[in-house]
Parts: structure tokens; C-alpha cells; sequence
């Protein structure tokens, strides 16, 4: 099988049959129709896109599996602030989704010196659940 895609990378098609003019890269064996919106294509390379939202349910988890969960909720626990430690706990107990560009999330990997990259496997891994 093929994944077709067009020239900013996104992949259009997933196919046996491609033409002349289609870009395309073999498909690895794993891949399937579902994952068309998940990865884009880059120097003829399959690059899984770094979601930009997870549920609370898949943010914990993958922090608990990673050994980060009590780091983190030891960290909002530790807000000398008293608002701005129950605004964030309230945030971190009721949120409906965990985005990657929210600025509790961004302190938090700051603090505990979590850098982009290994956030974006956080991430992408959280996913996955």
C-alpha cells in the first residue's frame, strides 16, 4: 500500500494505485486508513503529528506510567499563592481537556524541567490511550 500526499505534506490518499504525478512513500505495515489524520509526511518520512489536546483521563495515566503524576500534583500542591493554587487546582480536577499550549501545562513542565520534545512524546503517547 501507498500513502499519497500532497506538497505541504498531508496525506490525502491511502492506496495500492498511484500516478505519475502523485507523491507518495510505502506504507508501513501497521498503518491504516485511521491514521491519515494522525501522521503527515516530511522528506519522504511518516512524522506523527503532536496532538493538540488529550483528556484528562489520557494525561494522567501517562503521567502515572511515566512516574510524573505525583511530581505534578505535588507541584500545584506547593503554590505559595493560595488563588492562583486553587485556580490551578480547580483546573487541573475539572478540566475537559489538557491542551498543549495551556499555560498551567507549560508551568508545570517548566518547573519539573520537562523539555518540549519530551512533552510532545507526553503527548503523543496520552493519545494513544
Amino acid at each position: 500500500m501507498k500513502i499519497v500526499y500532497d506538497d505541504s505534506g498531508k496525506i490525502i490518499s491511502f492506496t495500492q494505485f498511484v500516478t505519475s504525478n502523485d507523491l507518495y512513500i510505502l506504507a508501513p505495515h501497521w498503518f491504516t486508513i485511521d491514521d491519515m489524520t494522525r501522521y503527515y509526511v516530511e522528506e519522504k518520512k511518516l512524522i506523527r503529528k503532536i496532538p493538540e489536546s488529550v483528556t484528562p483521563r489520557q494525561a494522567k495515566l501517562t503521567l502515572f506510567n511515566v512516574g510524573l503524576l505525583s511530581q505534578v500534583e505535588s507541584f500545584i500542591e506547593s503554590i505559595q499563592d493560595e488563588a492562583i493554587k486553587n485556580s490551578a487546582k480547580i483546573e487541573w480536577n475539572n478540566a475537559e481537556e489538557f491542551r498543549r499550549d495551556w499555560p498551567l501545562l507549560n508551568s508545570i513542565a517548566s518547573e519539573l524541567n520537562i523539555n518540549k520534545a519530551t512533552l510532545d512524546a507526553l503527548f503523543i503517547s496520552a493519545s494513544k490511550l
